[in-house]
């Protein structure tokens, strides 16, 4: 964009990732009569996500601008399954498998795993501890009762900030809160243990959770399973923090990745690494069921 009156000015907009030297030029009827001093432009690299195992699923579109030489799904890799459209993200650059699947997430999936779905299934099986307050402490976790399968099970009627002050250890919590989640601090725990959210409304990250740098070569700010009835939304942070995930994450309205990593986005802003051996730990109730037909001879 070109600004013909004085002071005179233009704007340059990069089309890709990279640098280019720019000199400019003034004529007046056809004279040249200034000529500028060499100018470096950088167009950085927009910040991205990765994934380390499992697999990447999306009803609608899913996008991550990968640099170039990076992948977007990092050995034991899954697959990318898509049913809007893709930005950033190719056969090329998917994967070393390249497992790159224009296929959505069926409605029966989404269906069976809704928040009112999972709750009724859970509360067929045991009456939670309910929360009176909208806060939920390291204390109230560890001093919450445990059911006969060895998982404390609590409930939130409203919207519910959850803010441990350290690891849970080896201790299993499955939370239902039927409003919106705020984490305030990180959730981990140890060898043996689990935590699974589940929420009827939105789960955000506070922004001020996690740390500069690569998230892939620290542990995990949030381990467990995350499942909001509406959005995941990781929180934008001016200063750069990137987030860790060990687990799952699911938005069934979507999962929106606020995150920017500082400038040059060599490493994701955000990093996904699958854990499998959670299904292990999960209480009966929330494992996903079937129902099997079979004729027999009269």
């Amino acid at each position: 964009d070109f600004v013909s009156t004085a002071p005179y000015s233009t704007t340059i907009t990069g089309n890709s990732t990279g640098r280019a030297n720019i000199v400019a030029s003034g004529l007046k009827t056809g004279n040249q009569i200034c000529v500028s001093n060499a100018a470096l432009i950088t167009v950085p690299t927009p910040s991205w996500f990765q994934t380390r195992g499992g697999n990447v699923g999306a009803k609608g579109s899913l996008s991550s601008i990968i640099p170039g030489g990076k992948l977007f799904g990092v050995d034991p890799a899954g697959v990318a399954a898509h049913g809007g459209s893709i930005s950033g993200i190719t056969p090329d650059n998917v994967s070393s498998t390249k497992w790159l699947v224009d296929s959505a997430v069926s409605n029966r999936v989404l269906t069976n795993s809704s928040y009112a779905g999972l709750k009724r299934r859970v509360l067929d099986v045991v009456t939670p501890t309910s929360l009176s307050g909208s806060t939920l402490s390291q204390g109230d976790i560890s001093s919450a009762p445990a059911a006969s399968d060895g998982v404390a099970y609590l409930s939130a009627a409203g919207d519910l900030t959850i803010s441990p002050s350290g690891n849970l250890g080896s201790q299993k919590v499955v939370v239902l809160v039927d409003g919106n989640v705020t984490l305030a601090k990180p959730i981990t725990f140890s060898t043996g243990g689990l935590f699974v959210l589940l929420a009827g409304g939105n789960i955000t990250v506070d922004p001020a959770v996690g740390e500069v740098g690569d998230p892939s070569t620290r542990p995990a700010d949030f381990m467990g399973i995350y499942l909001a009835q509406g959005t995941v939304d990781t929180g934008a942070d001016p200063a750069g923090k990137t987030l860790g995930w060990a687990g799952a994450v699911i938005g069934l309205g979507g999962v929106n990745l606020q995150r920017a990593a500082t400038p040059p986005a060599t490493s994701p802003a955000e990093y996904f690494v699958a854990r499998p051996d959670l299904q292990f730990s999960l209480p009966s109730s929330l494992l996903r069921q079937y129902t099997v037909f079979t004729e027999t001879n009269p």
